[in-house]
């Protein structure tokens, strides 16, 4: 009985809402957690170009290139070194430094491709590797401000 009252209080209330304010609800909910096709560099060109003609930046286990893509939005790769652990160690890295990037999305120039290489090192935590990979953006020159 009380779940069902509950269940109908939270309805009468969800209609008294405003449309913007159960657009935002909503949109909480389905908020997108993973990077879109666009947002990854896919073909050898791009990654060879982003190689080859991009600035490097580099800390001690990661290395940053940065080059302009002229898209109006911008663009990742993480690359494992050849040795890195085994594939369960390297796809860890690589979702582990999307979702950096992907949460801090907000602090980066727009029109950028960003190639991260991992190299080898001693483990850290996920705080220790999101602060190692803001400093490495930062000193790179492709944060705003």
């Amino acid at each position: 009985m009380d779940s069902e009252q509950e269940w109908q209080q939270r309805v009468a209330a969800w209609c008294w809402l405003e449309e913007e304010q159960r657009v935002d609800i909503v949109s909480q909910f389905l908020m997108r957690k993973s990077l879109t096709k666009k947002q990854l560099i896919r073909t050898k060109a791009d990654i060879d170009n982003v190689m080859k003609a991009g600035k490097s930046s580099s800390l001690s286990c990661f290395k940053l290139f940065v080059v302009e893509n002229n898209l109006p939005y911008s663009r990742i790769i993480v690359i494992p070194v050849r040795h890195y652990g085994n594939s369960v160690q390297r796809n860890k890295i690589r979702r582990q430094v999307k979702e950096i990037w992907r949460t801090n999305q907000e602090l980066f120039k727009v029109g950028l491709d960003f190639a991260v290489v991992v190299r080898k090192g001693k483990e850290l935590a996920f705080s220790e590797k999101k602060e190692m990979i803001l400093d490495l953006f930062r000193k790179s020159g492709s944060t705003v401000g």
